[in-house]
């Protein structure tokens, strides 16, 4: 069974080591951005439960929307549950998503240290509550590696002006690889359901 709408962010939050566990208070407010999707407000109250988000009818926060949050225009007895491609595109392209994984791997970088084996032993604990099998380990690191010499080629190439080189991130090839394995974990089927 999928975990709800509120429930996806929380846990979100909580795997980044980005929750802020404040309880009571007025509810945290919400806002378009740049792009016109309706977000929790930034900071660090932004940060509070699903269930402290101002709840406004004409503002459904857009990553609730997606997971199935219960529509507030009329009265709502039962959760609807779908998986639609556009959970799967909001997991990949949400800022919320990206700003989360980045503070995942800077918490991995923390706890764990350096070595690429321990984050992705402490990246699958955080996410999953238990430890990778051997075969995840594997692929775990694959992808470390893989990603990182690819990222420092492209920033090489783009240091001496290749013509097809892309904009470095300005993150360390390490934590932006890092990164991505950590979206790819909040993303994954086992931590939505």
């Amino acid at each position: 069974q999928r975990l709800e709408a509120e429930i996806v962010r929380d846990r979100i939050l909580a795997t980044s080591g980005e929750l802020n566990h404040q309880m009571h208070g007025p509810p945290v407010s919400v806002r378009a951005d740049d792009v016109g999707q309706i977000v929790v407000a930034a900071g660090v109250a932004g940060k509070r439960r699903s269930v402290y988000v101002q709840v406004r009818r004409t503002m459904p926060v857009s990553m609730l929307r997606q997971f199935d949050m219960p529509d507030i225009k009329v009265n709502c007895e039962k959760r609807a549950t779908s998986t639609v491609a556009p959970q799967s595109l909001t997991l990949m392209n949400s800022s919320f998503i990206l700003e989360q994984a980045e503070a995942f791997a800077r918490r991995l970088q923390r706890e764990a240290g350096s070595e690429f084996e321990a984050q992705v032993r402490w990246a699958w604990q955080f996410a999953f509550a238990r430890q990778p099998t051997e075969q995840e380990l594997a692929r775990g690191l694959t992808f470390l590696a893989g990603q990182v010499a690819y990222l420092e080629a492209r920033d090489a190439s783009a240091a001496t002006g290749g013509q097809e080189a892309k904009k470095p991130s300005g993150l360390p090839a390490p934590l932006q690889a890092l990164t991505s394995l950590c979206q790819v974990l909040m993303g994954s089927s086992e931590f939505l359901y």
